[in-house]
């Protein structure tokens, strides 16, 4: 599973890049699509250390995976949680790849209550004819 895991991840940090380099420098969606890929890149290399030393382990870790190769998922399972929310923060705050004329500066969702209070969207998806 942790392979299958690695190799999703690559295929998604490709797509992830080239949703990053279409972002315009200097705004806040830029920043943050830095974090994103940068903490996701880093779990990427927690799973797949935890991964070679599963695999270089030999028959034993399927008893008892070493305590090095499960500290290393642990770490690369928060660094995920924490990649998915700049993700979140990129698509529902910020509107990256979703509405065409997104705010790329809205303010962070820490500090500003919920999307709804800060509506940066600006879009009526439902409109009335």
């Amino acid at each position: 599973m942790i392979a299958a895991g690695l190799i999703g991840g690559l295929v998604a940090a490709l797509f992830g890049l080239i949703d990053y380099l279409n972002i315009p420098n200097g705004t806040r969606a830029k920043r943050i699509g830095m974090y994103h890929g940068l903490v996701n890149l880093g779990a990427v290399i927690l799973f797949a250390l935890s991964f070679y030393l599963r695999w270089d382990a030999g028959d034993q870790s399927t008893i008892s995976p070493p305590t090095t190769a499960l500290l290393c998922s642990f770490a690369g399972a928060a660094l995920a949680l924490l990649g998915g929310w700049f993700g979140g923060e990129l698509v529902e705050r910020l509107g990256v790849g979703v509405y065409p004329d997104a705010d790329l500066n809205a303010p962070n969702s820490l500090t500003h209550g919920t999307a709804h209070d800060a509506d940066v969207r600006h879009h009526n998806l439902h409109p009335t004819r």
